[in-house]
């Protein structure tokens, strides 16, 4: 969420750069435009005023530079800013002979940009607000002295015209009209369409990111655990060696915890070596949906020390069911997770909705701090003082099979955590 927040601002501060830009070929032109009329064509007009429009123009542009690189800039100031050029520019037409002069159609500019720059909401005011003006240039405008122009030139404004010259006119505004509306829509779409391809393309290069982290963590893994082969072979012998000499049964239980620890721990690093589609198919084994869930509670309470732990099983359907290795260690990032942060009780219950195992794992220690909540899944992020590794991995193994994972902190109790595995995951294995 705050990433786009942080992409749209440094969006709005290009665009406005670029409206910038735009003002500034504006305000040279409407210069350039001024003089060549009253040296070239003789034409009187009042370009005090006129002048005046641009200097107000100049100091709103140094003021709109200044913000550019000490404000954030929203979509309600990019609105601000085009309203503020449509204004002007409605004012210099007011004083060069309204309706009838004939850059008033530079009022569509005003609207693609409009279209372009803005949301759907503002980018309509625009056009409304252009119309609105164009509708009142048609009725008001400043009168051009014409004494030092000759007939021909003088008839040329539709101010000395009959009613076919003014309905010539009112037949531009019509095509004004239909051309802003045709714009909106057809521009809108076409920018929406542009920027809900940036959206996916922005989703997959996160995506890619990931996978890229995923495998990296997976070539690492693979090579620690070709690593660890020979440090947890010695381990295990002085385990057997103490076996025999330690005859206080406190010292033997804590040995037999260590021995299933280590033992545990050659499992995995077996299962990293030797992991293959064929290898996983040879060792599936289908179980009831009640069976798989308490083996799966059962192997890992005997793995740990837990002072209390509640077990329900509150599924309504029975079916045959499979936790395969990756889904059996993603699940236990949650329980060690919940066994690090408890203090004197675990829950874990499984239920079902229509579609979903859920299974609901509560503990009583002080919650998750609202930063974590926010930021949860990414691989820099940790509860404790490690690197994050078994919330992320978690995330996206359910992730690969459409599964989901909400935590939530529960007022006076602690920590819940809901693991959502889709049904469909055991019958596409």
């Amino acid at each position: 969420m705050n990433e786009s927040i942080k992409i749209n601002t440094n969006t709005n501060q290009k665009n406005l750069r670029q409206l910038l830009i735009l003002r500034a070929i504006a305000i040279f032109a409407q210069i350039i435009t001024i003089i060549i009329v009253d040296i070239f064509f003789k034409i009187s007009l009042p370009k005090n005023l006129m002048f005046l429009v641009i200097f107000f123009l100049v100091l709103f542009s140094l003021k709109s530079l200044y913000n550019l690189k000490n404000k954030v800039i929203s979509d309600k100031n990019l609105f601000i800013e085009l309203l503020l050029d449509v204004s002007a520019f409605t004012l210099q037409i007011y004083l060069s002979g309204g309706i009838s002069n004939p850059f008033i159609s530079l009022f569509l500019l005003q609207v693609i940009i409009g279209a372009i720059l803005l949301k759907p909401l503002f980018s309509w005011l625009v056009a409304i607000i252009t119309f609105v003006f164009y509708l009142l240039l048609s009725k008001f405008f400043y009168v051009i002295n014409f004494d030092s122009i000759d007939n021909s030139t003088m008839s040329n404004h539709h101010h000395f015209h009959h009613d076919s010259f003014d309905l010539h006119l009112h037949g531009m505004l019509v095509s004004y009209v239909i051309s802003s509306i045709l714009l909106i829509i057809f521009i809108g779409k076409i920018i929406n369409n542009i920027r809900h391809g940036e959206q996916k393309i922005h989703a997959l290069e996160q995506q890619f990111l990931k996978e890229k982290q995923l495998m990296e963590m997976g070539l690492l893994a693979t090579s620690s655990a070709h690593n660890l082969g020979t440090p947890l072979s010695t381990i295990s012998v002085i385990i057997s060696d103490w076996k025999k000499i330690i005859s206080d049964k406190n010292l033997q239980d804590d040995i037999k915890i260590i021995d299933s620890q280590l033992q545990k721990c050659k499992n995995i690093l077996s299962e990293i070596l030797n992991y293959s589609g064929k290898s996983r198919l040879e060792s599936f084994e289908s179980k009831s949906l009640q069976d798989c869930c308490q083996n799966l509670v059962k192997n890992w309470q005997k793995s740990c020390k837990i002072k209390e732990l509640e077990y329900e099983f509150l599924c309504t359907i029975e079916q045959p069911f499979f936790f395969n290795n990756i889904l059996i260690q993603a699940i236990y990032n949650i329980f060690n997770n919940a066994l690090e942060a408890y203090k004197n009780k675990i829950k874990i219950a499984f239920l079902n909705d229509e579609n979903n195992l859920i299974i609901k794992i509560i503990d009583d220690g002080n919650g998750f701090d609202e930063k974590i909540l926010k930021n949860l899944g990414k691989p820099n992020l940790s509860t404790k003082k490690s690197a994050g590794l078994g919330l992320f991995l978690t995330i996206e193994t359910l992730e690969k099979i459409n599964g989901n994972l909400i935590v939530k902190n529960i007022k006076n109790i602690g920590t819940q955590v809901e693991i959502l595995i889709p049904f469909k995951y055991y019958e596409e294995l």
